[in-house]
C-alpha cells in the first residue's frame, strides 16, 4: 500500500478551495466505509453453528444453509435483532452469550465460538477424578479421596477450539485443557462437547467434560439407518429440544415427546404424534422407529459425528445438518 495516498503537498493559496471540495465524501464513499465496519461473528448454540454479519443496525443471520435479514429493535439490555418475517426470527445478545429463536423456535443459549460456559464439569476414568469449574473457583477431585475445593483459578488465551485453566493446588501447578471436540465416556459410551486434559501433581489425566446436551441440541438430525436397514435421505427426522422436548417427523407423522439424560444413557416417553395413514412399507419402518425410542437405553456418537440411539436390539443411526 502506498503511505503517501493521502499526502497533500504545498499548493499556492488558491488550490484551497479545490483540496477541500475533492476531500468531500461520495455515495461509494460512505458504502465503502459501510462496509468497513461489517463485524462477522461465529457462535455455537450447542451443536448448531451459527455466524452473524453486522453493520450498523443492520445483522445477516447465517443458519443451516440460510441467509436471513434481521434489524436491531428496542430491548431493556443487550441488542436485539429481529425478522420482519412471521414467525418471527430474533437474535438477542448480551455480551458472550445470545437468546436465539429461529422461525418461531427457540433454540439452544448461543455463545461466542471459544467462550466456554459455566459451570462446567470436567471428569475421567481410570483413575477417576473430576473437576467443577464456576466463573471464579475450581473444585477438584480423585476417587482415591483428595479434594481440593474453591481454588481460584485464571483463564489462558482461547481459541475458537481451546481454552486453559490454571490454578495452584496443594500438589503445586494445575492446568486443564479443554478441547472442542465430541468426546466419548471410556465406560458409558455418552458423548461430550469437550475433550478434557487435566496436568497435575506430575500426572496427565485424560477426560470429557461439558453436558451431552450440547452434543445433542441445536442440530436437526436425519435418519439414515433403522436397525441396520438404509432409509431415504430426509425420510426421518428429528431434534432434541430445550426443556428435554424432542420433536420430528418418522416417515409417515409428526410426533412429540420427551427425553432424559442420565448418567449412564437416555430415556424417552411421553410421546404422541399425528395420525396420518401411510402406505404399509412406511407404517412398518415408523412403528419400527418408535419402538425405538420407546425402549431406547443407550446414545453414542462415532468419529463422523453420527448419532446411534440404541435399545438391547435395534437402533437408529442418523446425521446432523
Amino acid at each position: 500500500m502506498n503511505n503517501n495516498r493521502f499526502t497533500v503537498k504545498p499548493l499556492a493559496l488558491l488550490a484551497v478551495p479545490f483540496l477541500l471540495t475533492a476531500c468531500m465524501s461520495t455515495p461509494s464513499d460512505e458504502r465503502s466505509a459501510a462496509k468497513a465496519t461489517e463485524y462477522k461473528q461465529a457462535w455455537y448454540c450447542d451443536n448448531l453453528q451459527v455466524e452473524t454479519s453486522l453493520n450498523g443496525e443492520n445483522m445477516e443471520l447465517y443458519v443451516r444453509d440460510r441467509s436471513i435479514p434481521l434489524a436491531l429493535t428496542v430491548s431493556a439490555s443487550g441488542s436485539k435483532y429481529e425478522s420482519s418475517t412471521k414467525p418471527h426470527t430474533v437474535f438477542w445478545q448480551k455480551a458472550e452469550e445470545a437468546y436465539f429463536e429461529l422461525d418461531g423456535q427457540r433454540m439452544p443459549t448461543c455463545y461466542v465460538a471459544g467462550h466456554v460456559p459455566m459451570p462446567l464439569t470436567a471428569q475421567g476414568n481410570e483413575p477417576g477424578w473430576q473437576v467443577q469449574l464456576t466463573n471464579s473457583h475450581l473444585t477438584f477431585t480423585q476417587m482415591n479421596g483428595v479434594n481440593e475445593s474453591s481454588l481460584p483459578y485464571t483463564a489462558g488465551e482461547r481459541t475458537a477450539l481451546r481454552q486453559r485453566f490454571m490454578a495452584k493446588g496443594a500438589q503445586g501447578n494445575m492446568e486443564l485443557m479443554l478441547t472442542n471436540q465430541v468426546c466419548s465416556d471410556t465406560m458409558t459410551g455418552m458423548p461430550y462437547p469437550y475433550t478434557g486434559q487435566l496436568k497435575y501433581d506430575n500426572k496427565e489425566l485424560k477426560g470429557c467434560a461439558g453436558s451431552p446436551q450440547q452434543v445433542l441440541r441445536g442440530s436437526e438430525w436425519y435418519v439414515q439407518e433403522v436397525n441396520g436397514k438404509s432409509v431415504g435421505a430426509e425420510l426421518i427426522r428429528f431434534s432434541f429440544l430445550p426443556e428435554g422436548r424432542i420433536a420430528g417427523y418418522a416417515g409417515c407423522n409428526n410426533f412429540f415427546g420427551e427425553y432424559e439424560l442420565t448418567g449412564e444413557g437416555i430415556k424417552f416417553g411421553q410421546f404422541g404424534a399425528t395420525r396420518m395413514a401411510c402406505e404399509v412399507e412406511r407404517m412398518d419402518l415408523e412403528n419400527a422407529v418408535f419402538s425405538i425410542f420407546r425402549d431406547a437405553n443407550t446414545i453414542a456418537i462415532d468419529s463422523v459425528g453420527s448419532l446411534t440411539i440404541q435399545t438391547g436390539d435395534g437402533h437408529i443411526r442418523a446425521i446432523a445438518l
